[in-house]
């Protein structure tokens, strides 16, 4: 990069000295619109206000006083409509890539790309679309994610925030192994509920059983290692062949914290063939439902997740969760 410096002894600056007609201060003004006009300069490496360059020909700036800012912009009027603190335009389509204004590339460096810190009351960050590309798009290529927020309610937020589809059909056959339907299980981050976030399931699948002897059957839905709701035991109609099974669930979170509160209420029905019968959830697993909002830790990640159990391995006791979703919604 080229450098047009002067040392206080230069003598055609000397102190309260030019020759008649002004030849040195000539000479200097040459010098300074030559420098300006950057004739002399490697063009990507110096502001050259007479010359047009090419995005590949980046202009650049290197700050070496860590306590400077690279660039700042102060504001002290209101600013009109349309107006922008940065404005790029191009009269050419760029094609190519998406341009990069801002790009950090030290593998080593742990900040933000861009942070913004807003101390008023407008959006942070607003961005309208009119076209046809995506509003918002976020790819990963690493351990990263792709977008993490923490927000400190969930006022106005009113779409599904979690969700799990059922995918891969659970079954348990012939078993007294208590099996976890793994395709709705949902991992609830530390910190994550708050007052009025709801979780709702809707789960179907298909019951057999064998024409005498068939075993009880229970069906469990635990926040963690706390019963939410449980059908306690069932004990199915012989002779069951893909008899259909639905589970219904809706729990709410009244308080959060290590002893945070949740409503849980739910009911189960599954069609005998000749008797359709139905069984409110709860804790007590007697068919009662819960009487009382049931204490669980907020502050820790924690699995929701629904158990299947046969109180005995007897052949011929079948039972298939097909399809269903769980979703946490907020208030």
């Amino acid at each position: 990069m080229s450098e047009l410096s002067w040392s206080n002894t230069d003598n055609q600056f000397a102190n309260l000295t030019a020759d008649a007609e002004g030849s040195d201060l000539i000479v200097r003004y040459n010098d300074l619109t030559t420098f300006l006009n950057g004739n002399n300069l490697d063009a990507t490496s110096n502001l050259n206000a007479s010359a047009v360059f090419p995005w590949t020909n980046r202009h650049t700036w290197i700050v070496s006083d860590a306590a400077n800012n690279n660039r700042s912009l102060t504001v002290s009027a209101i600013m009109a409509i349309t107006k922008y603190g940065d404005y790029i335009t191009s009269s050419a389509a760029q094609v190519n890539a998406a341009l990069a204004y801002r790009s950090l590339t030290n593998a080593s460096s742990t900040i933000p790309v861009v942070h913004y810190v807003n101390a008023g009351t407008g959006d942070t960050v607003k961005s309208v679309n009119s076209n046809t590309g995506a509003n918002f798009l976020a790819e990963t290529t690493s351990t990263g994610k792709a977008y993490k927020a923490k927000v400190r309610s969930l006022e106005d937020l009113h779409a599904p925030l979690m969700s799990k589809v059922l995918t891969t059909a659970t079954t348990v056959s012939n078993s007294d192994t208590e099996t976890e339907v793994e395709d709705l299980t949902i991992i609830v981050p530390a910190d994550f509920l708050k007052v009025g976030t709801t979780i709702k399931g809707t789960i179907y699948g298909l019951m057999d059983t064998p024409a005498a002897a068939t075993s009880d059957i229970s069906i469990t839905l635990k926040y963690g290692t706390v019963t939410l709701l449980t059908t306690g035991v069932i004990t199915p109609t012989a002779s069951l062949v893909d008899s259909s099974i639905k589970i219904d669930f809706i729990l709410t979170v009244l308080s959060i914290g290590v002893t945070g509160t949740i409503e849980s209420q739910g009911m189960t029905a599954w069609n005998s063939n000749t008797a359709p019968a139905n069984r409110s959830l709860g804790v007590a697993g007697t068919g009662a439902t819960n009487g009382s909002p049931i204490t669980i830790n907020t502050t820790t990640e924690t699995d929701l997740k629904l158990l299947l159990t046969w109180a005995t391995a007897v052949a011929d006791c079948n039972i298939e969760i097909r399809s269903g979703i769980m979703e946490i919604k907020s208030c």
